[in-house]
């Protein structure tokens, strides 16, 4: 499943390289811009649902999951292109120890691995850069893992965290309660093995400054309703 805003051009990278590597995989593509593009979807044999501008990704993914009739899902970020070592079925028996398994990113521009994948601790999230191949328990990965459907329809993402909805999401997997006593979690892994290129558009391009907007300019009021949610106003690091 696919959330996109703002940059067609990228999410028909996307498609395509999913279609070279996967032709028959059933795709999902939820799209909150102010001005929709379906035709992608459409080109490349994808469900593809148009919402009102600004939904949000929790309100996407949500919608999206809800309706996904496969056992796993793979969730992607609209910018990301699937290479030679994009193999979702290596995620398959990893699946059979964790609810949800996290691959790696390569920023194709940086020419490196970005490393949000880490611990949650009392002091806020610990990120490492994990190379070693095979699965790593973590508590948090980056935003591309496949993971069991079920526990996706179950933990569900915070629909008013436009931003920051991908931390409140982790903490409550893993069984943190807002304001309660922690739970019996679910189990989270990490395999470098698995890899998808990142490919950001500059923000010259199609709009780019725009999808900023959405994103850094926004940071700051969805992370004090993070905290305020959470509990957080002081000594917590995201």
């Amino acid at each position: 499943m696919v959330k996109t805003l703002l940059r067609p051009h990228c999410l028909r990278e996307l498609l395509k390289s999913i279609r070279t590597r996967y032709p028959d995989i059933p795709v999902i593509v939820a799209d909150d811009s102010p001005e929709p593009t379906p035709e992608i979807g459409r080109e490349y044999g994808a469900t593809y649902e148009v919402f009102e501008h600004d939904a949000g990704p929790g309100a996407c993914y949500n919608w999206m999951v809800d309706r996904i009739e496969t056992p796993y899902t793979v969730l992607l970020d609209d910018d990301f292109v699937f290479g030679r070592k994009t193999r979702l079925e290596n995620f398959l028996p990893h699946l059979e120890a964790v609810d949800l398994v996290g691959g790696a990113i390569w920023h194709v521009k940086k020419g490196a691995f970005q490393d949000f994948v880490g611990y949650i601790t009392p002091e806020g999230l610990d990120r490492n850069r994990i190379e070693a191949p095979g699965l790593h328990r973590v508590h948090v990965t980056m935003n591309f893992f496949a993971a069991k459907t079920d526990v996706l329809r179950a933990v569900r993402w915070d629909e008013d965290l436009k931003v920051c909805r991908h931390e409140d999401f982790f903490l409550r997997f893993n069984g943190f309660v807002p304001g309660g006593e922690k739970v019996e979690g679910y189990h989270a892994g990490y395999s470098p093995d698995v890899v998808v290129n990142h490919r950001p558009r500059p923000r010259r391009e199609e709009g780019g400054h725009r999808y900023a907007d959405y994103r850094r300019k926004r940071y700051p009021e969805y992370a004090g309703m993070f905290k305020a949610k959470w509990g957080f106003e002081k000594g917590f690091k995201l």
